[in-house]
Parts: C-alpha cells; structure tokens; sequence
C-alpha cells in the first residue's frame, strides 16, 4: 500500500453450513450480506431485501463467465449527473436469475458449460482452486495503492460507499503453473516481465459488483481526492502480489496509476466516469486507429466501469492513451 490505509474486517466463512462439500442451496445468504452491509455503516437503497442482494451476488458471477439469463445489463444511474449506479431487477428478472442458479447447481455435470470452471468449482465444491473463501469488509481511506497483484481465487466484490479505481491488464487470465509459493498456502504472483498487453483504466462504482476471475492481473487503488471506499467481498484472504523485478518491462504500472490519480484529481467525482485509457506496451505504441480501436474494444471488456463514449486518440511520451470525448 501507500499512503492510505486499509483495514479488513473478517465476517465470516463462505457460508454458514461449512459441512457441506457443495454450496448451501441459497448461497449466498441474503440475510446475511444485509447484515454485514448494516453492522458497517451501510444504508444502501435495497437494505433488508434479502431476495434482492442474493439475486445481486448470482447475477454478478454469471455474468462475469457469460451465463447470465437477462438480455442487459441491468444497472439504472441514481441521477442523470451521477456516475452511481445500482442493480435494479423486475420480479421476472429476480425469478429469471434464480432458476439459472438452481439449474447450474442441480447438474452436477453441466458439460455444455465451457469457460466457466472456476464458478463450477465454487458451486461444487465450496472451494475455488482448491481454496477456502471467506468473507471480509475492506475499508480503504483516501490515496491507497494495492501492489500489483494476480488472482489465485475467484474473487467477488461489492462496493459499498465511495470508488475503487484500477489499471488492469488485458487478455485471458494466467495459468496456474506460472504462480509461486511463498508457503503457510499464500501464493507468488507469476513474471509477467515479457508480457506485451495493452492495460485499461476502470472503476468500480458504489452499488457496482466486480468478480475477479484467478488468474487475472491488476492493480487498485482510491483516489487521493476521493473518499476511499468500503467494499464487500468474498476471497481467499490474499493476492498474489507480483514481486516489482517480475513487473511488466514495456508498460509502467505505478506511473499509470499515478497518471490517472492526477487526471482523477483534476475534475470533481461526477466526471470519474468519462475517463477511459489504455496503456500499450512499447511494442504497439506505433499502431493504426484500426488496431488501437481493437484493444479499445478489448478493454471495454475487462474494464468494470461501463460509461465510456467513443474514444479519440493522443499518444504520450509513456503510452497511446484512449479517451473519451
């Protein structure tokens, strides 16, 4: 971390009934995200609507491996001026999420379901990579920085109250054999030195779910002129921190971050959301509008902020920056 601080809170296992090799057939609890979000401070819109934050949750993981049952994406803005945003579900909708779930849950075999391993596990097993999941309250004051780290676990966030920011690298996630042990079961982030992908900035928004897959790579952090954030999230209580000589060579992760903290620092909170840049590695620095709308598009998938308009380019000394107009 840097300058600001972060405090985790544990607030209990993945689920109540820790005998069960498979996951509780209401997982998650309802109740029990309510019961978390209320004992820290939360007043959320949907506080008490058990139905709504279990609804929330699944939805959120299968939309992350592309097995949601809802045509949209169904997050409404609080105020045309406002970048917040909240999941907003019809009865149909509500009813839709859960048959998916319980469907996924009852086939133990669900072999039309390519790519989604990692959630399969979860639902299977409890476990994700072969690990406990607990979950945690994260509160992050103003102008922290997380090290750039991997994903060992599936890892699902909910923001509560302020903004989280990230630098993100793009492309499929990294194998699991290019980890490292740093034993007591924590794990070394993999070398990701000759790794030639563009980064994207994004923001995970209060009332926004996030579901890190493992294997992916990013680096968060707050605002310094923003109000940090309190998150919701469910992991395996570490990442795997990548040490800084195994840091990509051609794009330099810490000066994106600080770059895009002095550009957040700029303008007020309500213009967050009209920020989007890629970072390409020096490789690619030399490239067409056709290619570079490519790994725009590319990012526009990775990134949780989804408030981007079209992008018009400038390059700088240090990346091809894509921003929104």
């Amino acid at each position: 971390m840097s300058e600001g601080k972060v405090e985790v809170f544990p607030c209990g296992p993945l689920s109540e009934d820790q005998a069960r090799k498979s996951l509780p057939p209401d997982w998650p609890s309802g109740e029990f995200i309510t019961e978390v979000l209320e004992k820290h401070g939360v007043r959320a819109t949907h506080i008490g609507d058990a139905t709504y934050w279990q609804a929330s949750a699944r939805w959120a993981l299968l939309s992350k491996f592309d097995l949601s049952p809802l045509g949209h994406t169904p997050y409404k803005r609080e105020s045309e001026t406002s970048p917040k945003r909240k999941l907003s579900f019809s009865i149909e909708e509500l009813q839709s999420v859960k048959n998916k779930w319980e469907t996924i849950c009852a086939d133990r075999r669900n072999d039309h379901l390519t790519g989604a391993n990692d959630l399969l596990e979860l639902i299977q097993t409890s476990k994700s990579n072969g690990r406990s999941l607990k979950w945690s309250f994260m509160k992050c004051d103003p102008g922290c920085q997380f090290r750039l780290h991997a994903h060992p676990n599936v890892e699902l966030v909910y923001c509560a109250l302020g903004a989280l920011h990230e630098v993100r690298m793009s492309g499929p996630p990294i194998p699991r054999h290019m980890y490292g042990s740093e034993g007591k079961g924590k794990v070394r982030g993999p070398n990701i030195q000759q790794l030639d992908l563009p980064w994207s900035f994004g923001t995970l928004y209060e009332g926004e779910w996030l579901v890190n897959e493992p294997g992916s790579i990013h680096k968060s952090f707050t605002a310094t002129n923003g109000q940090g954030c309190l998150l919701m999230i469910l992991w395996g209580g570490f990442h795997a921190d990548i040490p800084q000589e195994n840091e990509p060579k051609d794009v330099n992760v810490h000066e994106a971050v600080n770059s895009m903290d002095d550009q957040l620092s700029s303008c007020d909170c309500a213009s967050w959301d009209r920020i989007s840049e890629t970072f390409l590695p020096q490789s690619e620095r030399s490239v067409n509008l056709e290619t570079l709308q490519r790994h725009y598009n590319n990012a526009l998938r990775v990134s949780s902020s989804f408030f981007i308009t079209s992008p018009t380019v400038r390059s700088t000394r240090s990346a091809i920056l894509l921003c929104s107009s």
